[in-house]
C-alpha cells in the first residue's frame, strides 16, 4: 500500500509565499518549526549520516533565501542553497504547489506493480511516498519509505523510477525478517558490517536499476552531458571499479584497516557528492546483468537475492570467471556468506 505525505513540502511554499508577500526573510523559528515536520525530518535524517547536513545548517540556508548571495560555498550545502533560491519566487511556489496537489491524483499502484515482479513471491511494500524539499537528490529511500523531490519536476513523475524506489521498500520489506541486516540501514559498527552494508547495496540498487531503470546507468540522448561523460568513464574503469569493490571487503574481512577508513571508502562507492550517478548504481547494475545473461543462472536465484544477499558473491563467480572479470576470491568468498548468514 502506497500513502503520500506532504506536510513538509506545503510548510514550505507556505514559507516562501508568506515572506516574499511580507517583504522579510523567513525566521529561525519558522525554519525550524519546517523541520520538524515529517517530511524534512525524512530528509535531514539521511543527509546528517550520508553527507554531515545539519539542521543548523538547513536553518542558515533558510533564513538566507532572500538575500542576494548564498551563505554556504562547501558543495553539497551549496547545491542545497541553491536548489532552494531557485524557487524562491510567487511564480515558482504557485507552480509547486499545483504539482504537490496534482500528485494525490496519481496511480503510484503502477510503479508497485512493477516493483512486485521483480521481489520474492509474497513481498508486500508498505511504503509512505513523502514529498520532500530536496535539491540534491530527485528521490531516496529510508526505512522502506520514499522521498520525492517537489523541485525535480512533479509534473513529469516517471513511474519507472518510482519503480525502483519501491522495489528498494521491498528489498528492506524482504531483510527486515533478518535483524541484523535490517540493522545496517542505519550504519556499521564492524568492519564485517561494513562489507555485508556493501553486498546489500550491491543487490539491492543492481536489481532496481537492472529491472527497473535501465537507462539510468546508460549513456545516450537521454542523458545530459554531465551524466555521459560519467557513465562512459565507468564502463572504461568498469575491471576497476569491480576490483575496487571486492579489495573493499576483503580488506574488512582481513580487519587490518580501520573501521574508519573502510567506512570512508564505503562512502565513496555509495555516495555521489555531485548528485550524477553513485558507482554502486553502476557496478550493481553491471553484476546483475551479467547473471541475468549467463544461461546456467534462473531469474528465480536472481531474484532470491533479495532474502539471501550474501549469495550473491557466490553466485557471480562462475559468470564473472567466464567473461575473465575481477571477482571475490572463493576463501573470503566463503568467509563472507558464513558472517552474513548468521545476521
Amino acid at each position: 500500500m502506497i500513502t503520500i505525505e506532504d506536510d513538509g513540502a506545503r510548510m514550505f511554499l507556505d514559507l516562501v509565499e508568506a515572506s516574499i508577500r511580507e517583504g522579510r526573510r523567513i525566521t529561525v523559528e519558522e525554519a525550524r518549526r519546517l523541520l520538524s515536520t515529517r517530511g524534512m525530518s525524512f530528509t535531514l535524517s539521511a543527509y546528517e549520516r550520508l553527507l554531515g547536513l545539519t539542521g543548523d545548517d538547513v536553518v542558515s540556508i533558510l533564513v538566507n533565501l532572500g538575500s542576494e548571495h548564498p551563505v554556504n560555498t562547501e558543495p553539497v550545502k551549496l547545491r542545497l542553497e541553491e536548489g532552494l533560491r531557485r524557487c524562491y519566487s510567487l511564480e515558482a511556489a504557485s507552480r509547486l504547489r499545483r504539482q504537490v496537489d496534482a500528485v494525490h491524483s496519481l496511480d503510484f499502484g503502477e510503479a508497485e506493480r512493477k516493483a512486485l515482479r521483480y521481489l520474492p513471491e509474497g513481498t508486500v511494500i508498505e511504503s509512505t511516498v513523502y514529498l520532500t524539499v530536496d535539491a540534491f537528490n530527485p528521490g531516496m529511500v529510508r526505512g522502506g519509505d520514499v522521498g520525492r523531490s517537489i523541485l525535480h519536476g512533479l509534473d513529469d513523475i516517471n513511474m519507472d523510477h518510482m519503480a525502483h524506489e519501491f522495489h528498494h521498500a521491498g528489498v528492506m520489506s524482504c531483510l527486515s525478517r533478518r535483524p541484523g541486516l535490517a540493522k545496517l540501514a542505519t550504519g556499521a559498527d564492524t568492519r564485517e558490517e561494513v562489507a555485508a552494508q556493501l553486498v546489500c547495496h550491491l543487490v539491492s540498487e543492481g536489481l532496481a536499476n537492472h529491472y527497473c531503470t535501465p537507462m539510468m546507468v546508460r549513456a545516450g540522448d537521454h542523458k545530459s552531458p554531465e551524466a555521459n561523460e560519467r557513465i562512459r568513464g565507468y564502463e572504461h574503469c568498469q575491471s576497476a571499479m569491480l576490483e575496487e569493490t571486492w579489495s573493499l571487503i576483503r580488506d574488512c574481512l582481513d580487519r587490518e584497516e580501520p573501521l574508519e577508513g573502510c567506512r570512508g571508502r564505503l562512502m565513496a562507492i555509495l555516495i555521489d557528492r555531485e548528485s550524477i550517478l553513485p558507482r554502486v548504481h553502476f557496478i550493481g547494475e553491471r553484476i546483475i546483468s551479467v547473471l541475468e545473461e549467463d544461461p546456467e543462472i534462473g531469474f528465480d536465484e536472481i531474484i532470491e537475492l533479495c532474502l539471501r544477499p550474501e549469495n550473491l558473491v557466490s553466485l557471480y563467480a562462475g559468470p564473472a570467471d567466464r567473461r575473465g572479470l575481477p571477482r571475490l576470491p572463493d576463501g573470503y568468498a566463503l568467509k563472507l556468506r558464513q558472517i552474513m548468514a548468521e545476521m
